[in-house]
C-alpha cells in the first residue's frame, strides 16, 4: 500500500495506537502516542529523507515492539505510517498544526500535550542531530555564492532551545538565572511553536534539495 492509498487516520486508529504505545509489554522508553507525533514532525525536519525502516524502531527505544500478534504489528505500522502521511501533508500545506492540544497553560495538566509534543520533537532531534551537524558542515562547504538566500547560523539551535524549553519548562524555570522573565515568555514560545517547526521543515528542506542539485551537477 503506498502513501497515497493511505485511508485518512481515524479516533479508531488514534485510540488503538495510543493504547498499543502505553501497554506494559511495549519496551521501557517507548514514546507515548503525543510524544511520537512530535517524533514525526521532527523526522520530517531533517536535512535528508529517513524511512519508515529506519524511524520505527526509536519509536520503541531501539527494541522489539513486543506485539503479541503479527497481524497487531501490521495494523500498527500502517496507522503509524499513516500518521507520518498527516504529518507530512500538515508541512508541505505549510504548517505545524497536528490534532493536539498545543496551547500554554499554567495547569500541568492543561498543558501535558504541548510539553509530550516537544519532548517527542527533541528525541527525534536528538536521534538525528548528527545528521544535523554533517549537512551544516556540508553546507559551510559550499561556495557562498551557491547558497543562495539559505543562512542556517544559530537558528536551528534557537530553535531546538525554544522547543526543548516546552519540553520541561518547569525544570527550565528551576534552573533559569532568571524564573520570573522566563515563566512570563512561556506563553509566547507556546505560540510560536508551530512557527519554529515549519521553519525548522524549510531549512531541512532546502538542504536536501540543495545537496540534491550539487549531485545533479557533478
Amino acid at each position: 500500500m503506498t502513501d497515497q492509498q493511505l485511508p485518512p487516520l481515524t479516533d479508531e486508529d488514534r485510540v488503538a495506537l495510543n493504547e498499543f504505545l502505553t501497554h506494559p509489554d511495549r519496551p521501557e522508553g517507548t514514546l507515548n502516542y503525543t510524544q511520537f507525533v512530535g517524533f514525526l514532525y521532527s523526522v520530517l525536519c531533517a536535512p535528508e529523507f529517513l524511512s519508515t525502516e529506519q524511524w520505527f524502531p526509536i519509536v520503541f527505544n531501539g527494541e522489539s515492539a513486543n506485539a503479541e500478534k503479527q497481524t497487531e504489528m501490521q495494523r500498527i505500522i500502517v496507522i503509524m505510517v499513516q500518521h507520518y502521511k498527516e504529518a507530512f501533508d500538515d508541512i508541505m500545506s505549510g504548517t505545524c498544526n497536528p490534532k493536539l492540544n498545543l496551547n500554554w497553560s499554567e495547569d500541568t495538566v492543561e498543558r501535558m500535550e504541548l510539553e509530550h509534543f516537544c519532548q517527542g520533537f527533541v528525541a527525534g532531534f536528538t536521534w538525528i542531530e548528527d545528521r544535523w551537524k554533517n549537512a551544516m558542515e556540508k553546507f559551510n562547504a559550499i561556495d557562498p555564492s551557491m547558497r543562495g538566500e539559505l543562512d542556517l547560523g544559530d537558528q536551528i539551535y534557537a530553535i531546538m532551545g525554544l522547543i526543548s524549553t516546552l519540553a520541561s519548562p518547569d525544570l527550565n524555570i528551576e534552573r533559569s538565572e532568571d524564573p520570573a522573565l522566563l515563566q512570563q515568555s512561556l506563553p509566547e514560545f507556546a505560540v510560536q511553536l508551530p512557527d519554529v517547526v515549519f521553519a525548522l521543515a524549510e531549512m531541512g528542506g532546502k538542504l536536501e534539495e540543495l545537496f540534491q542539485t550539487l549531485e545533479e551537477q557533478v
